[in-house]
């Protein structure tokens, strides 16, 4: 028999200035399933941003690419001194920022259960590279390879991990949607002469390359683009800025299809799942990510954006959709409450 569940628990991850990014939204999820699963203590910190004078602001410029920034050092010791007089059970910490998953490490030495939740690339990610990356590597290591588990959005994702131990041990515990945030589904029956494509969130370094890339190419497809998130200032591309979450949901529902900028096989967009769920077929640009294997989803290639095949497409997708949210299959609450019911083996308080 199974022992109860830990009581007291420290989330960490989001900005407390950023309420809709995604490390918020699943730290917010990891919340409403713990509470829902019994705990009746669940405190979050997010990562303080305090004022930064020109001092402050140079420090971080100069150490941007050192494998520990002056910033995730200061980070790490402002939610450290934050939370260190109180005692928890459990620590959820998330990563990157590393300053999340080090922090947490430092208050789990006073006996409590710590998990490391990795959503994305740290040391070897392609879109902030970074100096000494040996070096980087072997710092995230030292404070996975201390966490008592070691949580992946997607089985892809433990590509990014760079020790192999870590990798063997790590639970993919996926990042779902949150179904009463999308909007209906709607059907289209003209055949527009340029389609409509939508991508949601931030297009940078790496995955800007590969953009900019595709839209030199003569022989690429036309289509309308529209971006949700920081403006690109491409003449091609419509920008829409950055909208609340549930707004940029309905806009993206309007399109034809949803597009995904890769970087990287390794990369796992949660972009990927909103796109199923409002019945969008997707165009992927750049490296087909391997998530794309882990995920049920109607794609499109760039030499098939015709009216007639995205309209086709278009129905299968929302066919798709309509199955999906009728399981709850990627429910984001839901998919952390499974983690939690098939954990049994970390419930209750460690042994002396």
């Amino acid at each position: 028999m199974s022992r109860p569940l830990h009581q007291r628990w420290l989330i960490i991850g989001g900005s407390d200035l950023e309420p809709a990014k995604p490390m918020t939204l699943r730290a917010d999820a990891f919340r409403a399933a713990l509470l829902s699963a019994g705990a009746r203590g669940v405190e979050t910190q997010g990562v303080p941003r305090p004022r930064r004078g020109k001092v402050m602001r140079l420090l971080q410029r100069l150490t941007r690419s050192w494998p520990l920034s002056f910033e995730e050092v200061m980070d790490s010791l402002r939610i450290y001194c934050s939370a260190r007089r109180r005692r928890f059970e459990a620590i959820v910490a998330t990563s990157p920022p590393l300053s999340c998953a080090i922090a947490g490490r430092l208050l789990a030495r006073k006996g409590a259960y710590l998990v490391i939740d990795v959503r994305d690339a740290w040391a070897t990610n392609p879109y902030r590279p970074r100096r000494w990356p040996r070096l980087a590597a072997a710092v995230e290591s030292s404070v996975l390879a201390r966490a008592d588990e070691v949580l992946v959005v997607a089985a892809a994702r433990t590509g990014y991990i760079p020790s192999s131990a870590v990798r063997a041990r790590a639970v993919v515990v996926r990042n779902g949607v949150d179904y009463k945030a999308l909007p209906e589904m709607t059907r289209r029956t003209d055949r527009r002469p340029r389609q409509t494509g939508v991508h949601i969130g931030r297009i940078y370094g790496l995955r800007a390359e590969v953009l900019h890339q595709y839209l030199a190419s003569e022989s690429r497809p036309r289509f309308s683009f529209l971006q949700i998130g920081p403006p690109l200032g491409h003449p091609e591309i419509r920008d829409i800025g950055e909208r609340p979450h549930r707004d940029a949901l309905i806009w993206a529902a309007s399109a034809d299809f949803g597009v995904i900028v890769s970087g990287s096989v390794y990369d796992a967009p949660s972009k990927l799942l909103e796109y199923v769920l409002l019945g969008l077929p997707v165009l992927t640009i750049g490296p087909r990510p391997a998530l794309m294997n882990e995920v049920p989803c109607v794609e499109l290639s760039s030499c098939s954006l015709t009216a007639e095949a995205v309209l086709t497409a278009r129905e299968e997708a929302i066919e798709l959709a309509k199955g999906l949210r009728q399981s709850g299959a990627f429910d984001r609450v839901g998919l952390v409450g499974q983690w939690l019911s098939q954990a049994p083996r970390w419930h209750g308080a460690r042994e002396p």
